[in-house]
């Protein structure tokens, strides 16, 4: 979903921004200092995240969409507990005096943590390498970890969302060629996926694993960000995700071959599903146009963009392809 900010106050997607007279108060209520300065946003599609500076160091600020609920966040923290146990190195945002992970600020909850040093993925290997080993040892530690509430919002592309997205643009009175294309995509994919994900490994998945939610330092992982979409579902998901969101800037493949090779062997049933599973992420955000602040506009743009790609991936060419990146071992293993 394109990052649009023209929502109305009373949209949970609208973004709120703190003055900043409210931003030194949140960090007093934290107690983080006194406030220096506000250095920027720090990009975010769905949350308002900010870097400040107090009279104790360098925090980010995030003012969470009113899809948040205190019921879920209480459930992340609980994930990342086993996470940081394992040494697997997940942001911990910071407790109020009394113990709260978060504060109330105008119909919104925000949270604080440590601002973290590092460098944003740029498209090289071993960084993708890296990012696939992340999260093969996030799915790992979490894989015992009791479900929690879903939260209300997320990428994760359930056919729920999917079939309420397409029955808002039906209602909106869109072009009928545009609903009809839309449609037809999502039959093609959802059918495919109903028979291919039974019995697929769960876990709890981060729900929305792109390079722009780790940092870097000398190719390694060094933190990651971001946990507001955490639920039980298949693994399969983060992957398909992750290659959706490297597969369009990286025409050799090369960045998509590392990230498999990192996190190392699929069971078979996975490995027949990992190109539905890629078209899958794809179509979440055709179906969900109608959730956006112009859907006409949104829907088109989707419809060029992901339909070509879904088309692709669920061709002989295109599945052969996807199945071609990954590892040897994954392979002799299914054998």
């Amino acid at each position: 979903m394109d990052c649009l900010d023209s929502f109305p106050i009373s949209n949970p997607f609208h973004k709120m921004i703190p003055s900043h007279d409210e931003l030194h108060r949140i960090c007093e209520r934290f107690g983080a200092g006194d406030l220096i300065a506000v250095h920027g946003g720090l990009g975010g599609c769905l949350n308002v995240n900010l870097k400040v500076e107090t009279t104790v160091g360098l925090y980010a600020i995030r003012v969470l969409s009113g899809f948040a609920t205190e019921e879920h966040i209480e459930f992340t923290l609980r994930a990342i507990g086993p996470l940081r146990d394992a040494g697997i190195p997940a942001i911990d945002p910071l407790k109020t005096p009394d113990g709260c992970p978060f504060v109330g600020w105008n119909d919104r909850l925000i949270m604080l943590t440590p601002f973290i040093a590092g460098n944003p993925f740029s498209s090289r290997v071993r960084q993708a390498r890296a990012s696939g080993e992340m999260l093969r040892r996030m799915h790992d530690a979490l894989v015992d970890v009791e479900d929690g509430p879903r939260p209300g919002w997320s990428n994760y592309p359930s056919e729920e969302i999917m079939d309420e997205g397409l029955d808002r643009l039906v209602g909106m009175r869109l072009p009928p060629r545009q609903i009809a294309e839309a449609r037809r995509l999502h039959d093609l994919v959802m059918s495919r996926w109903r028979t291919v994900s039974r019995d697929l490994p769960m876990t709890i998945i981060h729900g929305d694993w792109h390079p722009g939610n780790q940092i870097f330092t000398d190719g390694r992982v060094t933190c990651i960000l971001d946990f507001d979409f955490i639920q039980r579902a298949e693994r399969l998901h983060d992957l398909g995700y992750a290659l959706w969101s490297l597969l369009p800037e990286n025409p050799s493949r090369s960045l998509s071959r590392a990230f498999l090779e990192g996190y190392g062997p699929l069971e078979e049933i996975e490995q027949a599903a990992l190109p539905i599973a890629i078209a899958r992420a794809a179509l979440f955000f055709i179906c969900t146009a109608s959730f956006t602040s112009n859907p006409d506009d949104e829907l088109e743009d989707q419809l060029g963009r992901e339909g070509p790609l879904i088309e692709w991936l669920l061709s002989p060419p295109g599945r052969d392809t996807i199945l071609g990146l990954l590892p040897t071992e994954s392979l002799r293993k299914a054998a």
